[in-house]
Order: structure tokens, then C-alpha cells, then sequence
């Protein structure tokens, strides 16, 4: 009865062991086609994006390309605020409202296309708008009083005696961190800093973005 025992036990662990080796084969074989599926899909994003941009890139007149895209400076927004901004080629920033209204500007109009940018606001997390062009100064064009905004709140800082900034005044010396870098980096080689390759083959949600700033809901968005 002790060797049937045995027998019976043994062969209910090679069962056991069985079903555990086809359960993980099953698995692994759905994971690698999951896995090949996604890297097809990505595939083929990535060829309809090139396909894109080298269409809009025979239609963009080339004053455009190298006169404003890749400047650095200060865009308006709302009635009185000036922030950091980098005017950005349609395809260094991710599918949405404002990259469309950008693009649809050499579709269907034949004049005054010159007249908005598209630009990344600095230090916000996916924050794209369609402005105007007389409502962006570059850097070099730009008051005194804008180029030093973050050596200002430093000096104010230091002369204070205080180490607490303000949320607005953090975020302030951010962007123009982020622009004094840029400002070192050629023109024609200027990104958003945020964005990744990945990011620019997928709708990002306009709606999650914000801003930690007093200007609420700085995001993916096109002026009237």
C-alpha cells in the first residue's frame, strides 16, 4: 500500500508539474504575441508620423522653418503675464489641438500663416499653445527686466534673508533655467525638454495637464 501511496503521489506531482510547465508556455507565447503586436502597432505609428512630417515639411515655406522655429523667448498669456516659451517644430511635440491648428494653418490658408507660433511654455509638463507671433518676444529682443526674472528672485531671496520662494517663484526659476539652457543650444536642434521620442507618436490627454503657476491650465490648446 506504501509503494502505491508513492506511485500515485509521484505521479500526481509529474501532473502537477505538467500543467504548470503548459500554463507557463501559454503565457510566455500570449506575452511574445502581445509584445510582437505592439512593436507592428508602434511600427507603423512611426511611419505614418515620418510620412506626416515629410509632407508638411514640402508645404511649410522654409522662411518659417529656419526663421522662427527653435526661438527662445517670452510668449504672453493672458492679459499681462510674460513666460518662458520655445517656438516648436509640429513634430517635436505630441498629436493635439494645438499641433492640428498649427498644421491646419498650411492647409487651408494662403495668407497670414507666419502670423501664430507654436510654442512649448518652459517649465510645465506638456504645455503647448497656438499664439500669436506679436505676442512673443525673443530673448535677445526682450526687457531687461524678463531676462533676469530668476537672478531677481534669487537677489530678492538672498536680500530677505529668506529660503522660503513662493510656488509661482519656484516655478519661475525653472523656466528660465530651462531657457538659459536652451539659449546654449543651437537653433535648429532646440526641443521641448519634456517630451520624449516615444511621446510623439501618441494623443497626449490636454486635460491632464496643469500648471502650478497662477495661470491655470497652460496646456495642449490653440488661440482664437
Amino acid at each position: 500500500k506504501s509503494s502505491k501511496n508513492s506511485k500515485n503521489s509521484s505521479s500526481g506531482s509529474k501532473s502537477s508539474s505538467t500543467a504548470t510547465s503548459v500554463a507557463t508556455s501559454v503565457a510566455t507565447s500570449m506575452a511574445t504575441a502581445s509584445s510582437t503586436s505592439s512593436s507592428k502597432q508602434r511600427q507603423r505609428q512611426q511611419e505614418q508620423h515620418e510620412q506626416e512630417e515629410e509632407h508638411y515639411l514640402k508645404i511649410i515655406p522654409r522662411s518659417i522653418q529656419q526663421g522662427q522655429w527653435g526661438q527662445v523667448g517670452f510668449a504672453k498669456w493672458g492679459k499681462s503675464h510674460w513666460l518662458p516659451a520655445l517656438v516648436s517644430r509640429p513634430f517635436q511635440i505630441p498629436p493635439g489641438p494645438a499641433r492640428q491648428s498649427y498644421l491646419d494653418l498650411f492647409l487651408k490658408q494662403k495668407k497670414n500663416r507666419d502670423k501664430k507660433l507654436l510654442v512649448s511654455w518652459l517649465g510645465e509638463d506638456y504645455s503647448f499653445s497656438l499664439v500669436h507671433a506679436h505676442t512673443f518676444v525673443p530673448y535677445d529682443e526682450a526687457p531687461s527686466e524678463l531676462q533676469e526674472m530668476d537672478q531677481t528672485l534669487q537677489q530678492q531671496q538672498q536680500q530677505q534673508h529668506t529660503t522660503q520662494l513662493t510656488n509661482n517663484e519656484t516655478l519661475m526659476i525653472k523656466r528660465m533655467q530651462q531657457l538659459r539652457k536652451l539659449l546654449a543650444v543651437p537653433m535648429e536642434e532646440r526641443r521641448p525638454p519634456e517630451v520624449t521620442d516615444s511621446d510623439l507618436l501618441e494623443q497626449i490627454d490636454s486635460s491632464s495637464s496643469s500648471s502650478s503657476s497662477s495661470n491655470n491650465n497652460i496646456n495642449n490648446s490653440s488661440c482664437s
